[in-house]
């Protein structure tokens, strides 16, 4: 992805809908693109919060094991979703 596709990217996401050209700029220059594959993790439950994440294309499950065993689904994320917001607010 080039500068300009992040920078779209960004503005389609909500959390960044407020924010000008230039503000969108600086945080397009900070954004690492990573490809996963199918079935990788992100992150699992209670690690340290270190990443914000936007989707571009496909889609992550966000689950929780019971104490039992059994996958709970939480939500799915698709597109211009983002997960691991808290991460911003973190020291």
């Amino acid at each position: 992805m080039n500068i300009q596709e992040i920078n779209n990217l960004i503005a389609q996401a909500s959390l960044f809908a407020d924010l000008d050209e230039t503000e969108r700029d600086l945080i397009a220059d900070a954004v690492e693109v990573t490809h996963y594959k199918a079935d990788s993790l992100l992150f699992v439950e209670n690690s340290p919060r270190s990443d914000l994440w936007i989707i571009n294309t496909g889609e992550v499950e966000l689950f929780k094991k019971t104490a039992f065993g059994v996958e709970t689904r939480l939500a799915y994320c698709g597109p211009y979703d983002f997960l691991g917001e808290g991460a911003m607010f973190d020291d």
